[in-house]
């Protein structure tokens, strides 16, 4: 299979753009809603969450029924606990319930009356409760140092980008990233707004994991355009001298090495190529570069997404979510790697050709 990644590019372009706008609506809404462009955890908010299981009386075949979320939800609620949030977990036995910062007092208070709420569907298993608590100044400082550590991984990736290539490299190398971002903070807006599914810390480990895989990714492409650049500028040997009697190549036309990147294009010797001509080269060996790192970067996500799909499918609550940002964040690095840095700089190389 070999991809056209000039030729196509509007497709391409306009697909990351279609993701991105409705994610971006989905964080126009849930900034509406909650604030914030996600739905805060109270790793961010501050607050207390209490995480209980019910006893499975027969595993792993008869647990019992799971429970009525929308039941405890209305029994929580007309106890007026502030910023009152209710999730599933541990297959519907059990529920992960956040609210404001609670004394110890108030925290006794909500373990005794959801005692009493789940009784129909069994008794709490207490080796399984789980109590955390984050105090205001503890959640601002994580949010703080959340985005600071990725301010500081985008810049260092420019920098890097910038002394290793060429400055426009790094400049479109970073807006994959941004796009990968985008992409798994409109995922997980909506994941807010429909399923209830909240930030935490682990969100912020998950972009910055992705924003390092992504760059890897890109890096690999730019850095076969660059040797390809390299090859096709470099000096030819002379053409070996006539010897009386023997038939000799045509000496006016010569091709741009290598001939397999730029196969339509000819040159004639001494001769200055048009702008046009620079510009088709360029997409040329763009297309080549693509083609050449397209299978090692399709094997590469393929075996990072598998391990990712068990610990989605079998790692439970605490893990589930992340998973699924990187898997999420692991395919649109894929995608913006091959399509978008690569689309953009060569956009970028003709204009500056043309102009």
């Amino acid at each position: 299979m070999k991809l056209d990644v000039i030729k196509h590019r509007h497709i391409y372009l306009s697909l990351s753009a279609l993701v991105i706008g409705i994610g971006l609506v989905g964080m126009l809404l849930c900034g509406h809603r909650f604030g914030f462009p996600l739905r805060p955890s109270v790793d961010f908010t501050g607050g207390t969450r209490l995480s209980v299981v019910l006893v499975c009386a027969n595993p792993p075949q008869d647990c019992g029924q799971p429970i009525d979320l929308e039941k405890l939800r209305a029994q929580l609620a007309s106890q007026n606990y502030e910023k009152l949030t209710v999730q599933s977990a541990e297959g519907g036995r059990g529920v992960v319930v956040q609210t404001g910062d609670l004394a110890p007092t108030e925290r006794q208070q909500l373990e005794q009356f959801l005692a009493q709420a789940l009784q129909p569907y069994g008794t709490i298993d207490p080796n399984k409760t789980q109590i955390d608590r984050v105090g205001p100044l503890i959640s601002q400082e994580l949010l703080r140092g959340g985005s600071i550590a990725l301010a500081v991984a985008l810049l260092g990736i420019v920098l890097y980008l910038s002394v290793r290539f060429q400055p426009d490299y790094a400049v479109f190398a970073t807006l994959a990233l941004v796009h990968d971002v985008l992409v798994v903070s409109g995922v997980f807006a909506w994941l807010g707004l429909i399923a209830g599914v909240e930030v935490d810390s682990l969100f912020i480990v998950a972009l910055l994991t992705i924003a390092g895989y992504s760059v890897n990714d890109t890096v690999i492409i730019y850095d076969r355009i660059r040797e390809n650049l390299k090859q096709q500028s470099a000096p030819k040997p002379p053409p070996a001298e006539s010897v009386p009697g023997m038939p000799t190549e045509p000496a006016s036309i010569v091709s741009t090495e290598p001939a397999s990147i730029v196969s339509t294009e000819l040159v004639e010797v001494g001769a200055k190529p048009s702008p046009a001509v620079e510009a088709q080269a360029f997409h040329q060996v763009v297309n080549f570069s693509v083609n050449q790192t397209l299978t090692r970067s399709v094997n590469t996500t393929l075996t990072t997404i598998l391990p990712l799909l068990a610990v989605l499918l079998f790692g439970g609550a605490t893990l589930k979510f992340f998973a699924l940002a990187l898997l999420v964040g692991f395919i649109a690095g894929t995608y913006s790697s091959i399509f978008n840095a690569t689309i953009l700089l060569a956009w970028w190389r003709t204009r500056q050709v043309m102009a």
